[in-house]
């Protein structure tokens, strides 16, 4: 029987990877306009499309963060394929097993709302940036994407979901102004909320200058 893995596998394969692209250009074009050998962390980083991504734009290590066995060994052979400099965790994201002001940027997708804290969860990103990083997490197909290629990512996700039974009904995300003042409080004083059609990404700053 498919599991969820299984099912979330499939659905990145068949239908999100057109995304990925533009959520790099809104990365460079939002977050951190020099990409070249920056160290970033994905949580909650499923298939590492998305650090795949960032690899072809010239990041130097990728660490992708994930509670699910197969996402994690999913990911592993993904970047042991392309041969990039990335390593693959289990975790969640209250509990990075990675050393304090280690990365230099975090980045997210559609993993928040399923954080068993999230005040921790923006603790612990905080906690491993360096001086001057940046945080850019959200949920949705990314704010800059085409309407064409949004349209076309949402009808390839609907039809795989409709024949999966494996895909399950997932958490409304917390209200973004919640997220925000969170954000703030874990030390982030430079934090915005940018729509993504029904969904959005918070984008936040660590005070501080990047060595």
């Amino acid at each position: 029987m498919t599991d969820f893995a299984d099912s979330y596998i499939k659905q990145s394969e068949l239908a999100l990877e057109p995304i990925f692209p533009f959520l790099c250009d809104s990365v460079v074009s939002r977050a951190e306009p020099r990409l070249a050998g920056l160290t970033v962390a994905d949580l909650g980083g499923g298939t590492g499309q998305w650090l795949e991504a960032l690899f072809a734009l010239g990041i130097g290590f990728g660490l992708l963060l994930d509670e699910n066995p197969a996402m994690v060994s999913h990911a592993r052979a993904r970047f042991e394929l392309i041969g990039c400099r990335g390593h693959a965790i289990r975790c969640r994201a209250e509990a990075i097993p990675i050393c304090s002001a280690s990365c230099d940027l975090a980045i997210s997708r559609n993993s928040m709302h399923l954080w068993a804290d999230i005040a921790r969860g923006w603790a612990e990103i905080f906690r491993i940036l360096v001086p001057g990083g940046s945080a850019f997490i959200g949920r949705g197909f990314g704010p800059d994407i085409p309407g064409d290629v949004r349209e076309k990512v949402k009808t390839a996700r609907k039809a795989i979901r409709a024949k999966d039974a494996a895909c399950r009904e997932e958490p409304q995300s917390p209200p973004p102004l919640e997220v925000v003042e969170l954000a703030k409080a874990c030390g982030f004083r430079n934090v915005q909320m940018v729509p993504d059609g029904k969904s959005y990404w918070i984008l936040a700053k660590k005070n501080g200058h990047a060595p």
